[in-house]
């Protein structure tokens, strides 16, 4: 069941980066949106080489560990993220313009 739920948050996290990368960078520093994708699947691939070397010992508590790792660091990083645009239009709040 946990794998799953790992699935499903994996997936919808990739849907929703682009959007939030094209959403709050401005247009003359966006970057392509092919990048985004290039890093989805090197992350998977990395995954999937962890994985293949821990299987070798057995130890599937240690597979499901090491993912922990670069979540508490997005955790971490997500405390640094600004609001959106979209965000303050709805708030009714104005962007503070960007530094160049």
């Amino acid at each position: 069941m946990f794998r799953i739920m790992a699935g499903v948050a994996i997936g919808l996290a990739s849907v929703v980066s682009p959007m939030y990368i094209a959403e709050i960078s401005p247009l003359h520093s966006r970057p392509p949106g092919g990048m985004n994708q290039f890093a989805i699947v090197i992350g998977a691939m990395s995954s999937y080489g962890v994985c293949y070397f821990l299987s070798f010992s057995g130890n599937w508590r240690m597979m499901f560990a090491s993912a922990a790792i670069p979540t508490m660091g997005l955790m971490f990083g997500l405390i640094f993220i600004p609001q959106s645009p979209r965000w303050l239009a709805q708030k009714g709040g104005s962007m503070k313009p960007f530094k160049s």
